[in-house]
């Protein structure tokens, strides 16, 4: 690959972060932010990438980043050499494949089976760090730097006001399995407004919306 001076493209001049987060949206918040602090610690520009990882979007979509913070534009790395960690991303930091190691129980790049991060506490002298990882916690703390898009905002705002009162029920059924039928049927007495479910599995809602009749209201439909 063709090295190219850093001075032909400004943006460059500073080490970079390349944060390519998985799982659900928690997770990937969770490592978004993890790589924030670490940007911030040693000053490093941070790149997100959520075409990846379950999101399959860009983050520029729906949220407004800080300076120093960019949620697109990650094309422009193939055209570069980098010093990057892991070295075994050097030939190319976009486009390796990645695999889960369930013997790891982190991603790894799948031709060299090595973990796609860094330590997080220490500073490197490569140019560029990548993390493709997942990984919970409380993921609400990226709200201190990232705020929705307008667009987002509006469709937000125009959802809830459609709502007006309503109760809400999450369930979780997919890698963690739940009773619902069971749920559902020792809360019907207590709910007296309208029904907001947000869940992670069709024969849920299906379900959900035989019981609950009219009185339930489901923000997406799942394919």
């Amino acid at each position: 690959m063709l090295a190219v001076k850093k001075e032909e493209k400004p943006y460059l001049n500073k080490k970079i972060v390349f944060c390519r987060p998985c799982g659900g949206l928690n997770d990937m918040f969770v490592q978004m932010q993890k790589c924030r602090k670490y940007a911030l610690t040693y000053d490093r520009k941070l790149y997100i990438d959520g075409l990846r990882g379950g999101f399959l979007d860009s983050f520029s979509n729906y949220f407004i980043s800080p300076e120093g913070v960019y949620l697109e534009g990650f094309d422009d790395f193939s055209q570069y050499y980098f010093n990057c960690y892991p070295a075994c991303l050097k030939n190319d930091v976009i486009n390796y494949e990645a695999k889960w190691s369930g013997e790891k129980r982190q991603y790894v790049y799948a031709v060299a089976n090595e973990l796609i991060t860094f330590d997080f506490s220490k500073p490197y002298e490569e140019d560029i760090l990548v993390h493709e990882q997942c990984g919970g916690g409380f993921g609400a703390d990226i709200f201190e730097w990232l705020r929705l898009n307008e667009k987002i905002r509006i469709y937000i705002v125009g959802i809830l006001e459609k709502f007006g009162e309503y109760d809400a029920m999450h369930v979780r059924n997919t890698d963690y399995k739940t009773d619902y039928k069971a749920f559902f049927e020792s809360i019907k007495d207590k709910l007296a407004r309208r029904i907001v479910l947000c869940t992670d599995d069709l024969q849920c809602q299906i379900y959900a919306k035989s019981f609950f009749g009219d009185r339930l209201y489901v923000v997406t439909e799942l394919p």
